[in-house]
């Protein structure tokens, strides 16, 4: 049987917008993850709607022993963001924070990856739903430079999720890693509509 201290690491938080009753609306965003914080720590959190910079700031600010974070969407413009300010509030966070696992669901482009592996530093996992179909051996090849760029990365999984995941993507991903040297003791593989990539 497990301790109670392992259960209350299993403990996660889920936001969304789906909550239609009265008393559920007049809750803040703040005043419910306090609500819960009484009663728990949160591990992993699961954000299911669409969710700025500066308020995904205020909500890890309020959660410093996050293992994993799970974000629906993010908006993010681009570099000529006008809310591009308050990305450094979240640099503010790279210290504090001990996120080792992140799901990107409906991300559109690359820099909004890049974005979030600069923002938490210890990520050994990362997860990925693309919306649109791109290039993968680019896409992969950007993931694993940007990475090696960072002398501290702690990067060790990939998963991406597309509809048209098949053999031949996973091969020439393979193919395109083993011809670079981006990786050498690696391992990829295809698990229904996720690509899986393992390294040491």
């Amino acid at each position: 049987m497990n301790s109670f201290d392992e259960w209350s690491k299993s403990m996660r938080l889920v936001l969304s917008d789906a909550c239609q009753e009265e008393w559920c609306k007049s809750l803040t965003v703040k005043d419910y993850i306090h609500h819960v914080l009484t009663v728990t720590q949160i591990y992993h959190l699961y954000i299911y709607f669409q969710i700025s910079i500066d308020k995904l700031t205020n909500v890890l600010q309020m959660l410093p022993k996050l293992d994993s974070l799970e974000i629906y969407c993010f908006v993010y413009a681009g570099p000529d963001d006008p809310l591009l300010e308050d990305i450094q509030s979240l640099f503010d966070l790279v210290a504090k924070n001990r996120i080792t696992k992140l799901y990107l669901k409906s991300i559109f482009l690359a820099e909004e990856i890049y974005l979030f592996m600069e923002i938490f530093q210890y990520i050994n996992q990362l997860k990925v739903e693309l919306i649109q179909s791109v290039d993968m051996e680019s896409f992969v090849r950007d993931i694993l430079l940007h990475s090696m760029m960072k002398p501290n990365s702690r990067l060790q999984f990939l998963c991406f999720c597309l509809e048209m995941a098949d053999d031949l993507m996973v091969q020439k991903i393979k193919n395109m890693i083993e011809n670079e040297n981006l990786l050498f003791d690696f391992n990829i593989k295809r698990v229904m509509n996720e690509i899986h990539l393992q390294w040491n």
